[in-house]
């Protein structure tokens, strides 16, 4: 409400309509003013009369053809804001219609420009990526391959460790662009919630006990893409188990139904994320650890690969801060439309 009231605040046609109508206001007052001066008369006042009625009601007209007038010539400045809020969506397909030549008409035709191009450079970046990250594959399956013909040490130990996790990163770039192309599809199925979050528990036997899941009704459904769905699961709770700070503490899982959502949440006891880096966790290579240190593991894809995974199912993905007590809050938020 407090945003609404304050964009009809700052709006450029509401203060035009308040410029319009303190001249109208002004014109009416002078009308009167110069009748008091010139027609003291009570006779001549009452015989024109019908005069200064009529120029109040011209005045009125013009006031009204102004506000039109004023919205059609503005009408590009209401297009380019709502186009602003469509780009911030990630919408790059959203183009402002051009009906001028005129100034505006010239922003709202540069604008469109600007969203091609940024769309133009985004695809040419995640090309390169794809394209970077496939060539990549043979050469690393190579050196798996050469690395098994060394003796164990912990060199090697060290190496192959170093070469998963480039891997890693290949596959979620892979994935990444996969999900861009138009020609992907999800294999959406109806899964029961229980069941998945069970399963996919069961692949952390060495942390059973650093796991925490409260009671899950039977009867619970999504409909998404299992495989997919379980990636983001697995790393919203591979990233709680690893931030935590002590073992002795689980990490928490449970399920919120409420109205029209379903929200798988998962709690950590970790030290949290600055508020500041908050807004940029899903940004693909972004990490928190501007010393990017090997201990904290991973490249700053993991999070980006979860957004996109849950996009794409017009769901939610949010991670926030706890208010009373350190950790961080990770909730998959599905709409009944999906169960």
């Amino acid at each position: 409400m407090k945003h609404k009231l304050g964009s009809i605040k700052n709006s450029i046609i509401l203060k035009f309509t308040a410029l319009i109508f303190l001249i109208a206001i002004s014109i009416v007052v002078l009308l009167f003013v110069f009748a008091a001066v010139f027609f003291t008369d009570p006779t001549a006042i009452q015989s024109h009369k019908l005069l200064f009625g009529g120029l109040i009601v011209i005045v009125i007209i013009i006031f009204f053809v102004a506000l039109i007038v004023m919205h059609h010539y503005l009408s590009p400045i209401i297009q380019l804001s709502n186009g602003v809020s469509e780009i911030r969506k990630g919408n790059l397909d959203h183009k402002i219609p051009v009906k001028s030549k005129d100034e505006l008409g010239q922003l709202a035709d540069a604008f469109n420009k600007m969203t091609t191009d940024i769309k133009q450079m985004i695809q040419a970046k995640e090309q390169l990526l794809y394209d970077v990250s496939h060539e990549l594959r043979t050469p690393l399956t190579n050196s798996k391959l050469a690395l098994e013909m060394l003796p164990d040490s912990d060199e090697k130990k060290s190496i192959i460790e170093d070469v998963c996790e480039v891997e890693t990163m290949i596959n979620e770039l892979l994935e990444s662009a996969r999900m861009n192309s138009s020609t992907f599809e999800l294999d959406v199925k109806k899964l029961n919630v229980k069941g998945l979050i069970t399963n996919t528990i069961l692949r952390y036997f060495k942390d059973v006990d650093r796991i925490k899941v409260s009671p899950i009704s039977s009867e619970l459904t999504i409909q998404v893409d299992e495989q997919r769905i379980v990636t983001v699961l697995k790393n919203l709770i591979d990233n709680s188990l690893k931030y935590s700070l002590g073992k002795d503490i689980p990490i928490e899982i449970d399920v919120i139904n409420r109205n029209n959502e379903l929200i798988i949440q998962i709690e950590d006891s970790g030290a949290g994320i600055p508020e500041e880096k908050l807004p940029y966790i899903f940004e693909p290579f972004y990490r928190t650890d501007n010393s990017r240190a090997k201990k904290t593991g991973g490249y700053g894809l993991g999070l980006h690969l979860c957004k996109r995974i849950m996009d794409v199912h017009n769901a939610t993905l949010k991670i926030f801060n706890k208010t009373s007590e350190s950790g961080i809050v990770a909730q998959m938020i599905f709409t009944k439309a999906n169960g």
